[in-house]
This record gives C-alpha cells, sequence and structure tokens, in this order.
C-alpha cells in the first residue's frame, strides 16, 4: 500500500519524511536536536520540537506551511516518479524538446496519461502540429 502524503500544500505533496528532514534541519540550524514534528493545520504551519543541550527543555520553532517549498523537498501532485527519477513540468518539457527535436521541432505542450503510462508531447514544426507519445519507462533515455 503506498504511503499516504502528510500534508498537501501549494500543489506538493509532503510525506513524513520530508517533513522529518525540514524538522530537523530547522532545529539544527537553531543549535537544538530533534524530538518530533506537528502539523498545525490551524495556524498552517509546521512545529518543529526540539531540545537544548544545555538545558534539555522541549522547544518548538514554527515553520509556516508556505516557507516549505524553501526546502526542495515534496512531491508536485502532477509530477511522476518513475524508477526513482522525478519528472516535473520542467524535466517533462525537457523530454519533450529532446523528443520534437529529432524532427528539427519544438515541443508546445505534453499530457499524462497515468492509465496507459505514457506522456503525449504535442510538437510544432514550421506551423505543423504533431503529436509523439512516449511509455513512461522510456522517459529517462531522452534526459
Amino acid at each position: 500500500m503506498a504511503e499516504r502524503a502528510k500534508l498537501r500544500y501549494n500543489n506538493k505533496s509532503y510525506y513524513d519524511e520530508d517533513l522529518t528532514f525540514i524538522a530537523k534541519k530547522e532545529l539544527k540550524f537553531n543549535g537544538l536536536s530533534f524530538i518530533d514534528y506537528r502539523l498545525d493545520r490551524a495556524n498552517s504551519c509546521l512545529i518543529a520540537v526540539g531540545y537544548s543541550a544545555s538545558g534539555g527543555n522541549r522547544v518548538p520553532i514554527s515553520i509556516p506551511f508556505g516557507a516549505l517549498a524553501l526546502y526542495n523537498v515534496g512531491k508536485g501532485t502532477n509530477d511522476l516518479v518513475i524508477d526513482g527519477v522525478v519528472y516535473d513540468d520542467r524535466k517533462l518539457k525537457q523530454v519533450g524538446n529532446e523528443v520534437a527535436s529529432l524532427w528539427g521541432a519544438s515541443c508546445i505542450s505534453y499530457s499524462v496519461d497515468r492509465k496507459t503510462k505514457t506522456v503525449t508531447f504535442e510538437c510544432i514544426e514550421h506551423g505543423e502540429e504533431f503529436v509523439t507519445s512516449i511509455e513512461f519507462s522510456k522517459l529517462k533515455e531522452y534526459l
């Protein structure tokens, strides 16, 4: 069974390992050791709980949900993960342009079909439009 995201915010899914990473990083920056984290949805923030080496007191640090993207973790809800590679919008456009360049064309859009496990790229060459599809398992060949 696939792990469920602990938090979805701004079209990204954050899993336990993402939130733990962010909490640990923020606590370490503040000279604290990690205990745990919790989500404060009412105030839209991640609460990282740590302790100081000197007193051992529990110290909470609030990290607004809006700042989570700065840590470069989480998975966009439209991203594909295939064989450990995350294909976000930028990578899919890169693949599309690489495929289109085989015909001297440019990629103008793409669509993902998770059912058939293909990405269809809409391309244009000298005003002529065409489409081509690539199986998920072949995407890595075009990076």
